[in-house]
């Protein structure tokens, strides 16, 4: 749980480790509360900032060397619990297009580096 500031809003966000190499990990995270840049702030309050995040992290990387031109945070799997009128989604999963671009990047920074 992360806080911003006094009287800011309380945020969860569970993150479950998949693989980690060379100081960086590959996490699987799961919104409880679903507040604008959640994820992003999380792992920036804990030290642990997103590849590519140019709001939250203060990293040196040469992302032109990994081909990277936004922040690696990309959603590979969406599932929707009971939502309040919206029964038409309830236990509905979708998998994202991009699956390819995150097993190349996570290729890229596990094996290569960025240096």
């Amino acid at each position: 749980m992360v806080k911003g500031n006094k009287g800011g809003k309380r945020i969860i966000t569970k993150f479950y480790p998949l693989e980690s190499k060379n100081n960086f990990t590959l996490l699987e995270c799961e919104l409880i509360t679903g507040k604008t840049h959640q994820i992003r702030y999380s792992l920036h309050k804990n030290s642990t900032p997103i590849i590519g995040d140019r709001k939250y992290s203060k990293s040196k990387i040469n992302y032109k060397k990994i081909n990277l031109n936004s922040q690696a945070l990309l959603a590979y799997k969406l599932v929707f619990g009971k939502i309040k009128d919206l029964n038409y989604l309830e236990n509905k999963s979708f998998i994202s297009k991009q699956v390819k671009e995150i097993e190349r990047l996570k290729e890229e920074v596990f094996n290569e580096g960025f240096n």
